[in-house]
């Protein structure tokens, strides 16, 4: 989080340069995204090997120490890091997947008033995607949703006051449209039911 809110501004620059030229590469020039990665991760093999041997050349003509390969530990985590971790996951992977469970079968029930509101935020946020993919290609999503990652949070954290407010002015506003509009839905059904 610290390289989206520019903590380090050298590494976030870097970073953000580094991704601009490859949305660059992709978008302007055309190159594959998988091409952009495989040369990536060619030039961090490349870089590291180059590195190694250099390194072991340099130490053996006493330019440099001496130094022992990085060898791999025999484990990252311990069992009982992971046991302390399970009942955490298991709150989140059953809360995850009783939310998707409610996302697929559609669960809103207009007839009885019982809305699911992240399947309205979903169908929402599906419109919005369809709509800005449409306009803006794949390409040029991908490329908002990183200006929007490196932007965001420290606007939000500038802004943070006159955001809240006018997101609780806006929900505020919405509540109020969708209790209208179940108000009328309701009324329109009661006079289905009753026909």
């Amino acid at each position: 989080m610290d390289l989206l809110m520019w903590r380090n501004p050298l590494s976030s620059a870097l970073v953000f340069a580094i991704c601009l030229f490859g949305f660059f590469l992709n978008g302007i020039l055309g190159y594959s995204s998988i091409t952009i990665f495989a040369y990536i991760a060619l030039a961090h093999i490349v870089s590291r090997i180059v590195y190694t041997n250099a390194r072991t050349v340099l130490a053996e003509m006493n330019v440099l120490e001496q130094r022992q390969l990085v060898r791999a530990p025999d484990y990252f985590v311990s069992e009982d890091e992971l046991t302390q971790l399970v009942p955490a996951a298991a709150a989140a992977i059953n809360n995850a997947l009783h939310t998707v469970f409610g996302l697929l079968v559609g669960e809103c029930n207009l007839f009885t008033g019982h809305v699911n509101v992240a399947l309205l935020k979903l169908a929402a946020a599906l419109y919005v995607l369809s709509f800005l993919g449409k306009a803006l290609g794949t390409t040029g999503v991908f490329f908002v949703l990183f200006v929007a990652a490196f932007t965001g949070p420290k606007l939000f954290e500038k802004k943070r006051r006159e955001i809240e407010h006018a997101t609780a002015v806006l929900k505020e506003k919405a509540e109020a449209v969708a209790r209208a509009a179940t108000l009328q839905l309701s009324g329109f059904l009661s006079k289905v039911k009753k026909s």
